[in-house]
């Protein structure tokens, strides 16, 4: 993607060959001078451009932001709250150009959190709920609940393992506990 940015620091890298060329191949002073004043300060700027695209706090957001959109099922929801409130605390500082370009992966991040939460009360529920009814009856929650089981994040699934192995041990033998 081409940004205003990136163009500048192309053009920069050009003015900074060419002011070398002929800083080397010229054979005036006050030319080889300005040259080389040219080349300097096309350095200057093309860093301090370079170092605004690459390390700002907006771009350390974005990739934050990306890092944590790939992974979040696998990294636990305290930690994904977290660092939702932290990359929201930092948004909330940025300039309403810049709060543009976040805004759409910050609530997509948002939304996946709320979806994880929910898978969450989902199994909490169906799992306070699995004991009631009939032997029969039991089996067949227990089955579904197995297979909500398995379609939950891992850390979810690290956190209901105990319950998942007590109640399938107790179903197997017959006796379920209310």
């Amino acid at each position: 993607m081409i940004t205003k940015k990136s163009g500048l620091l192309v053009t920069l890298i050009i003015v900074f060959i060419v002011s070398l060329i002929l800083f080397l191949f010229t054979g005036s002073v006050g030319l080889k001078f300005l040259s080389l004043v040219f080349a300097i300060l096309s350095f200057i700027f093309g860093f301090v451009v370079f170092h605004h695209s690459v390390w700002t706090s907006a771009r350390k957001i974005e990739s934050t932001l990306e890092l944590l959109l790939a992974k979040a099922h696998n990294i636990p929801l305290e930690i994904l709250k977290k660092e939702y409130k932290n990359l929201y605390g930092r948004y909330l500082k940025m300039s309403s150009a810049k709060k543009k370009d976040h805004y759409p992966k910050l609530m997509k991040l948002r939304q996946k959190i709320e979806d994880l939460m929910q898978k969450g009360k989902e199994f909490e529920t169906k799992l306070m709920n699995v004991t009631a009814g009939s032997l029969k009856e039991i089996k067949s929650k227990t089955r579904d609940l197995e297979r909500h089981f398995n379609r939950l994040p891992a850390h979810h699934q690290k956190k209901y393992a105990q319950h998942m192995m007590q109640l399938k041990e107790q179903v197997s033998k017959g006796r379920v506990s209310k």
